[in-house]
């Protein structure tokens, strides 16, 4: 009877075994079919987007410390204040392609002290970073997808002026990031006139928290409650009502 009950659990752990399942799940499994290294976030408005009227922000403090970069301190007035890195997605007319533009901010020594500086980085591989203007089919959201690696060898501004490395900079991309969503209004270099914001105080918040480590595998959605619970923005396609990170380890 022993004999014939251990073949019986044998043969059915065999049968399992080569059905390709797992009495456990793979909780290390990579969210919505991203590569490993690759990031995906999510930007969800109350309207139709418009990506010609308005640039939508993805704003990222790398450094490991710090807190989120709110939008009232990014500006060079402000030092922009936790901004490591800004990905502008945004189209320069209705006859073109939606783009995504990437931006680093980096310290430079300045008669003042340390000052940051903006800059441009391009161009970026289209593999490396992406855009797919509806990631819902209603026209409210859209996905940025990311290699993370495109924010360890970028620019090195300890140098006279800023010029590409292929190291990482000293104290640059940690396990530990903040990201904040911002809408702005076209132009500027980089956007510098934010219109709408996460969090319950629009632009002027300081509140809201989104901390991710990145060496981890995790989709982590968040919403926002609708007007008149947040500040009203100018527009229902620069009204931000959510996002969502999606990381793959």
């Amino acid at each position: 009877m022993l004999r014939k009950l251990i073949f019986v659990v044998s043969a059915v752990a065999f049968t399992l075994a080569s059905c390709g399942r797992q009495v456990t799940p793979n909780r290390t499994e990579s969210p919505s079919g991203l590569s490993s290294g690759q990031m995906q976030i999510k930007f969800t408005t109350q309207g139709t987007l418009d990506f010609v009227n308005n640039w939508y922000v993805l704003a990222f403090n790398t450094s490991g410390t710090g807190t989120e970069p709110y939008a009232k301190f990014g500006s060079q007035t402000q030092n922009w204040l936790d901004f490591s890195f800004e990905i502008v997605v945004f189209q320069p007319n209705a006859n073109s392609q939606v783009q995504a533009a990437l931006w680093q901010f980096g310290s430079t020594t300045g008669p003042n002290g340390p000052q940051k500086q903006a800059v441009q980085i391009g161009p970026i591989p289209s593999q490396d970073l992406f855009v797919t203007p509806n990631c819902n089919g209603s026209s409210t959201q859209f996905c940025v997808t990311l290699n993370r690696r495109i924010f360890i060898t970028q620019f090195n501004f300890a140098s006279p002026s800023p010029s590409p490395s292929s190291t990482p900079m000293p104290g640059g991309v940690q396990n530990t990031w903040f990201i904040n969503w911002f809408v702005a209004s076209p132009g500027g270099n980089p956007p510098g006139q934010v219109i709408s914001a996460a969090g319950p105080f629009g632009v002027t918040d300081n509140t809201f928290v989104q901390q991710y480590d990145v060496s981890t595998t995790f989709d982590t959605p968040w919403n926002q409650a609708l007007p008149p619970a947040v500040p009203q923005a100018p527009s229902p396609a620069s009204q931000i009502i959510g996002g969502e990170v999606l990381n793959s380890q």
